[in-house]
C-alpha cells in the first residue's frame, strides 16, 4: 500500500557489480566474520560487506535507507523470510562451512523511519465494524448498514441507520486520510534518508524482495516457543513493526551512531520484547525468530548504501 519510494531496489539498481578493489574488501570482510571468501556465490548475488570500502579513511555508519542484513551472533545465521507464501521470520543458518546462503537477497532489509499508522488503523477499524472490505468502498454495491447494536455497526456514533451512500462517504474520507498519512511517511523517509542511525532510535525493517515489514504479531504466539510472540512480514506494517536499536555492549551508548559490524539488540517499541532466535528448529533446520523477553545479539552487515 505504501508507495515504492525507492525502498525495494530492483536488482542492479544502486547495487552494481563490485570492482576488483571492492571485491578484495568484501573478501576481507567475510574473513572477519569467519566466512569462506573462496566460496563461489550464486549468479547475480552479492556478498555482505564488513569494513570500509574506501580503505578505512572514514568509519562506515548505518544510515537511513541503507540495505543490510542481520547476522545472529549466537545462532550462526541471517534473519530471513521467504516473504510471500511463508511470511514467518526464521534464521537462515550458514552451516559449518560458514557459507553465505543462497537467495541471499531474502536476508536483506532496508532500514526506514518509524511510520505513522493512525489513519490506517481508523480505516481498518471502520471496515471491521461494518463488515466491509477496502474493495467495496465506492463500489455502489452496499445498500444500507444496520443500527449500532444490531447485526452490523454504525459510524455516526448513534443508533440511526446509515445508508450505503453515508457509509461510503465516511469511508472515502478515512481512505483519503490514509493516503495523506502514507504520503507523509514517504516525505519523512526522504527527509531522513542517508542520515546516520543512532542508538535509541526507533526504526522499521523492510525486506527488499517483498517490500514487507518485519512485525511482531500480538494476536499470534510463536510456532515453536509458545511463550513468545510470532514475528513475520506484514504488507503495510503497523505499530508492531517499530523497533528500538540499542547496543549489545556498553562500548556504545544512546545517541551514538550505529557502526557497521556493531552488535545490536532490537526491541519492539509496542510490546517491549526482543527480536529473538529460538534454540528450537523447524524440520528444515531453520531456527525460529520470534519476540521474546530474552535478548538475541545481531551483527549489522552492510549490503548496499541508500541511493536517491
Amino acid at each position: 500500500m505504501f508507495h515504492d519510494m525507492g525502498q525495494t531496489p530492483r536488482m542492479g539498481s544502486g547495487s552494481s557489480s563490485p570492482g576488483p578493489s571492492s571485491m578484495m574488501a568484501m573478501n576481507m570482510g567475510l574473513g572477519h566474520l569467519g566466512l569462506d571468501p573462496s566460496v563461489r556465490m550464486p549468479m547475480g548475488s552479492h556478498r555482505p560487506i564488513i569494513g570500509d570500502l574506501k580503505g578505512g579513511e572514514e568509519e562506515l555508519f548505518l544510515k537511513m535507507g541503507d540495505c543490510f542484513s542481520l547476522l545472529c551472533v549466537e545462532g550462526d545465521g541471517y534473519l530471513y523470510s521467504e516473504g510471500f507464501i511463508d511470511r514467518g521470520c526464521k534464521l537462515q543458518c550458514i552451516g559449518k562451512r560458514r557459507v553465505v546462503p543462497p537467495h541471499f537477497t531474502e536476508c536483506v532489509f532496508r532500514i526506514v523511519p518509524r511510520y505513522k499508522y493512525d489513519a490506517q488503523n481508523a480505516l481498518s477499524e471502520a471496515l471491521d465494524r461494518l463488515s466491509r472490505s477496502r474493495a467495496s468502498i465506492g463500489s455502489g454495491s452496499i445498500v444500507a448498514s444496520y443500527p449500532a447494536g444490531g447485526s452490523g455497526g454504525s459510524l455516526n456514533g448513534n443508533s440511526t441507520p446509515m445508508t450505503g451512500e453515508d457509509e461510503d462517504m465516511i469511508l472515502r474520507e478515512l481512505q483519503e486520510a490514509e493516503r495523506v498519512e502514507q504520503n507523509e511517511n514517504v516525505s519523512e523517509y526522504l527527509r531522513m534518508a542517508s542520515k546516520p542511525i543512532t542508538y535509541g532510535q526507533v526504526v522499521q525493517l523492510r525486506q527488499v524482495t517483498s517490500g514487507k515489514f518485519v512485525t511482531v504479531t500480538v494476536k499470534e504466539v510463536a510456532d515453536l516457543e509458545k511463550h513468545c510472540l510470532r514475528v513475520g512480514l506484514d504488507d503495510d506494517g503497523n505499530e508492531g513493526s517499530a523497533f528500538v536499536i540499542t547496543p549489545r555492549y556498553k562500548i556504545r551508548s544512546e545517541g551514538e551512531n550505529v557502526h557497521m559490524g556493531d552488535q545490536i539488540l532490537l526491541t519492539s517499541k509496542k510490546y517491549g520484547m526482543f527480536l529473538h532466535v529460538s534454540q528450537l528448529a523447524f524440520p528444515s533446520g531453520q531456527k525460529e525468530v520470534n519476540a521474546s523477553p530474552l535478548p538475541t545479539s545481531w551483527r549489522v552487515i552492510p549490503y548496499a548504501p541508500y541511493r536517491p
